[in-house]
């Protein structure tokens, strides 16, 4: 199975700096500043995805509505469940007010991503294209409402690492996204000329090959294609 160059780089890089206490720890690192929600969340909605054919799982759950703000959580999967989560307080259309980490028990504190931050999601654009077939994964076949466009960087000086989504989303399952494209690299100068690409392509997004689009606007950029995708969701309240 290969691996994400880009993306391992940054965290093998992110791992060894904090280690030597040369950047600062995951709870002072900034949250990403949007996320995805769904109309009427109810308490134990969750979703649960695949990243790269398995080799990484998350899960997302609401864990509490309370006038207009809804705390969720998510982390990834060791084993069953995450060793520790990451809580975000949004409001209705998903911004992120409040940002917090809670690890063996303490809860640490997080600020929130600024524009021109790392993990500020640039360039966030939302389309409405026209898909002609549903998206079709493990946890079912969903008709695609809206898509989403953006750039996700993560630049720590020696480690770095930026990444051009392409989302698909639906009113039918918890936290709406049911497939997200992926194309990481290590390399920033062709990512507006793809994300405009891709914005274009519409209906295009089911049957095209990222990796080889971006190869092409791109020829000197090392890619690497990563596939996040549904693979489960409910209400744990209710089973």
């Amino acid at each position: 199975m290969h691996r994400p160059l880009a993306i391992f780089l940054g965290l093998f890089c992110l791992g060894l700096l904090q280690s030597c206490g040369m950047i600062p720890k995951l709870h002072e690192l900034p949250a990403t500043d949007i996320m995805y929600i769904h109309n009427n969340p109810k308490a134990g909605d969750y979703a649960i995805y695949e990243i790269d054919n398995g080799r990484v799982r998350k899960r997302y759950e609401v864990v509490d509505v309370n006038s207009g703000k809804i705390v969720i959580r998510y982390g990834v999967i060791y084993e069953t469940t995450p060793s520790h989560w990451f809580y975000r307080k949004l409001n209705t259309q998903g911004k992120v007010l409040s940002a917090w980490m809670i690890e063996n028990g303490q809860r640490f504190d997080t600020p929130v991503a600024k524009p021109g931050q790392i993990n500020s999601l640039e360039r966030f654009t939302q389309i409405k294209p026209v898909f002609d077939k549903p998206v079709i994964t493990r946890a079912g076949s969903f008709k695609i409402n809206q898509a989403c466009n953006y750039i996700y960087r993560l630049d720590m000086g020696l480690a770095s690492s930026n990444s051009t989504h392409f989302d698909m989303l639906s009113d039918q399952v918890p936290f709406r996204l049911v497939r997200g494209e992926i194309i990481a690299t290590a390399e920033t100068g062709g990512f507006i000329k793809t994300l405009e690409f891709i914005s274009a392509a519409g209906d295009a997004a089911l049957t095209k090959s990222y990796s080889n689009l971006y190869r092409q606007l791109n020829p000197n950029s090392t890619v690497q294609h990563i596939r996040n995708e549904l693979i489960e969701y409910g209400n744990s309240n209710r089973n």
